[in-house]
Parts: structure tokens; sequence; C-alpha cells
């Protein structure tokens, strides 16, 4: 007889293990008061006391060498803020738990059917999962409810409001893609301990309750497990679960505050080009379009974060574009200069070299040259040289062979001589007049040719600072 009770005994327990069922499961006894009350309050009582004698700070384990294994998710509800300055990003997430808690287990015949029922966190055990790229005070969430099933299974839902840190890449600005990661781990307890493992070995997070954001748009996300040992902690196995969520910009409202002045901005200073060095608007124009890419360059240092690490390419397309336009000015108060000096001081041997007409007819120049003095005008200047030379000569020559001092002859000298100097002084103002206008061809030179570097250097920039896509 006692045999046989004995093997009814091990032919119960085999069957509570099989359904799920702990030891605990038989602790709870109806007292006479529980009439009063519902099958799930009963229950509710019975776990409490169950949990005042092992105490929420003990795993959920029969032994102490066993590992409670828990399974984590995330869900992403929404990006509340992303500060690219400090380089912290605002979300609202759901963390998903489930974990088997061996306490937490009752067979649903003794209790009415009920095979689940809702506790409060605060009033079991939970795995002290916290974030740990975590740019603000750790969030404890005990207040909400935790559904446990008979079989001891628990599963944990709590929102949550994460600041945490991520690396920000303004190269690509306004156009720019960012990559964050978020870090989950148990805070003290080890693979040994506690087994944190992926929820239903996904390898992404939940996006089935995301609101869009205005902002940002979220490109693709991943998740993934990693075992990490600390020398502080004697290197013991720390298992941790990386979530990795890449977003894109919304350029739009960025592309008409700022890529579409610049544009524009662009086009204005190409113009600026084709307006003459000797004309004084120019430099007041140059000028004002420095103040407006000085002015641009301001706003996009107030949206980007100040680190040297990644400098953004529209910073950079600003700044090549305030470089030239100075460069523009320069060579404005050049030209000027060159021009007024041009009256005054003697040539050089290049300047009435005809290869300044070929490049000037290869950089399009050729309205310069319509009013620059040519060769058959040059030759003419010299013949009027040579007359003057000849003239003198045949003046000395007659002085010589005739010795009459009449009047007539002195006045015939006068009048020769005033015929000279007229030659002469023509011949000056001629040469004068063509190394002015030469000057002239020579700063329309310059500044096709800056004309032609302005325009492959900002075709050289946008290539750069727009997508590819």
């Amino acid at each position: 007889m006692e045999g046989s009770i004995f093997i009814l005994l091990i032919i119960y327990m085999l069957s509570v293990q099989s359904m799920g069922y702990s030891p605990y499961s038989t602790a709870c006894q109806r007292s006479p008061d529980d009439h009063q009350i519902s099958e799930e309050s009963r229950l509710i009582k019975c776990l409490e006391k169950r949990y005042q004698k092992v105490t929420t700070l003990a795993r959920p384990v029969q032994s102490s060498k066993a590992s409670v294994v828990v399974h984590f998710g995330l869900s992403l509800i929404q990006i509340l803020d992303f500060d690219e300055k400090k380089q912290i990003i605002t979300t609202s997430i759901w963390k998903n738990y489930v974990w088997r808690d061996q306490v937490l287990s009752w067979n649903p015949i003794d209790f009415g059917g009920v095979e689940h029922i809702r506790l409060k966190a605060s009033s079991l055990w939970s795995p002290d999962i916290v974030l740990y790229n975590n740019a603000d005070e750790q969030i404890k969430e005990h207040e909400e409810l935790v559904a446990v099933y008979f079989n001891g299974t628990v599963k944990w839902i709590p929102p949550a409001i994460f600041r945490s840190s991520c690396e920000i890449d303004m190269r690509n600005f306004p156009f720019d893609e960012q990559i964050c990661e978020f870090k989950f781990g148990s805070w003290t307890f080890d693979e040994n301990k506690l087994d944190l493992r992926l929820s239903n070995d996904t390898d992404k997070i939940d996006l089935r309750e995301y609101v869009h954001s205005s902002e940002w748009e979220v490109s693709w996300t991943s998740a993934k497990r990693q075992i990490r040992k600390y020398q502080f902690f004697d290197d013991d196995p720390y298992p941790e679960l990386i979530f990795t969520l890449k977003i894109r910009r919304q350029s739009t409202f960025y592309v008409l505050l700022l890529v579409l002045p610049c544009v524009l901005l662009s086009c204005l200073t190409l113009v600026l080009f084709w307006i003459p060095a000797n004309r004084p608007d120019r430099t007041a124009v140059g000028m004002s379009v420095f103040s407006s890419f000085f002015i641009l360059l301001l706003i996009l240092v107030q949206s980007s974060p100040p680190t040297s690490a990644s400098i953004s390419l529209l910073g950079i397309y600003f700044c090549i574009n305030m470089v030239l336009i100075a460069l523009s000015t320069i060579l404005s108060v050049i030209v000027i200069n060159l021009r007024r000096r041009a009256f005054s001081h003697y040539a050089p041997k290049w300047l009435l070299s005809e290869k300044l007409d070929i490049i000037a007819r290869l950089l399009l120049a050729s309205d310069v040259l319509s009013i620059v003095p040519n060769s058959p005008r040059s030759s003419k200047c010299k013949l009027r040289r040579l007359g003057s030379k000849r003239a003198s000569k045949i003046n000395e020559k007659h002085n010589l062979e005739t010795s009459d001092d009449s009047d007539d002859q002195y006045e015939n000298a006068d009048l020769y001589g005033e015929d000279t100097e007229r030659e002469d002084s023509a011949k000056c103002s001629c040469l004068k007049k063509k190394i002015a206008r030469r000057w002239l061809l020579v700063s329309s030179i310059l500044d096709r040719i800056f004309f032609v570097t302005y325009f492959c250097t900002i075709l050289l920039a946008l290539a750069f600072v727009f997508p590819r896509n």
C-alpha cells in the first residue's frame, strides 16, 4: 500500500513539472473566508504570500546555480528630439520583457480555471536591465502592472522616455543620416545568473507602433547580442543587446532655408565677373554677396555641434564662395590700380605681345580686342615717328646748304618746328592710349580666367555637397 502511494506521488510530481508548475503551486490552501472573494483575488493573495517568503531580491529559481533566461525586445514609439549640439537623442520606447518565474506558477484547476493575472511590478522580482549609454537619470519602471501566466511566464512592457548619447556626423548636412545605438544589459548579473536574449530571436526594432517624425525618417533598424567581459568584474561574461537605429533627416526645410539661397547667391556671383573691373559697383556687389554668405554660415553654425570631428560640406561650400568673392574683390582693386598707373608707367614687353590677343580670343574676350589698337595702328604711329625724324634731318641739311638770313626762312623754320611738335605729341598720345587699352585687355583676361576657375570650383563643390541619389 505504501509503495503504491509513493508511486502515485512521483507520477503527480512528474505531471506537475510537465505542465510547467512548480512545487510552489501546492502551497496555497483554501481558508473559510475565501468563499467571500473571487478566485483571482485568492490567487493574488496566495502569490503575494509566497514572495513574502522568498523576497523580491532573490532570483526566482530553485537552484542558485540556475540562470534566469530573460527575453528582451524594443519597440520604438516616437523620436521626440535630437539635440545635435549635445549629441543626445530623446525617444519614446516600450521595453518588452519575458521571463520565467518559478514562484509565480499555479494549477488553474485549484483556482477556478484562472490562467493569467496582473500584479504590480514592485511586488515581484524583475531583471535589472538598464541602458548603458543613457545620458539622463535612470528611470525605474516599477509602477506598471505585469502579466503573469499559470506556468510562471511573466510579460512586462513598461513604457519609457530615454535620453541616450548618439555620435553625430554632420558631414552631409542637411542630407545626412545618423546611426544611433541603444545598449542594454544587466547592471549586476552576469550570464551565469541572468541570460539576456533577444525577444523571439528578432534582429530589429519593432516599428509597428511608430509615430512618424516631421524631421527624421527611419531608414532601417537592427539588433544583435554580444558578450562582453569587464576587468573590474573578474572578466565575467556579461551579455549585451545592441539595438541600432539609422535615421535620415527630412531636408525640405533646410533646402529652402540654406541650400536654395546658396545656389542663387552662387549664380549672382557668376554675374559679378561680367561687370567691368573698373566699375566701383562691382566691389560693392561683391561685398554684399560676401555678407550674405557670411549670414548663411552663421545660421549653419547654430544648427551644427561645436566639434571638429566632422565639418559640414555645406559650410565648406560657403567658405569656398567667400574666398573666391574676396579674391575677386581684390582682383578688381588691382585692375583699377593698374589702369590708373598705365598712363604714367612704361609698359613691359609682354604687354604688347600678340599672345595676349590669342588668349583673349580663347577666353571669349573679343569685345575687348575691338577697342584695343592692332598692328596697323601701331605701324601708323611708327610711320609718324619716322616721318618726324626725316623732317628734322632735311631741316638740318637745309640749314647747312643755305646761309640766307632772310625773315621768310626763319618763319618757315618756325612753322616746320611746330608741325614736328604736334606729330610728337600725337605719337605720345597714341602710345599711351594703346598701353591703357592693353592693360584693359589684361584685366579682362584675368576676369575670364577667374570666372572659369570659379565656375569649375562651384560645380565640383556642388557635386560633393548634394547627395548622389
